[in-house]
């Protein structure tokens, strides 16, 4: 049980650390459209 536990906490900051990396990256997309609007 404490194995479980210890890969469900792995797992669930890793989908935490991917979201917060996603968000930031959307951030940074939309911004370097808006001030380079090449495309």
């Amino acid at each position: 049980m404490k194995v479980f536990l210890r890969i469900f906490a792995i797992v669930a900051a890793f989908s935490l650390c991917a979201a917060v990396a996603g968000m930031v990256i959307r951030i940074f997309k939309t911004r370097m459209t808006k001030y380079y609007k090449v495309y």
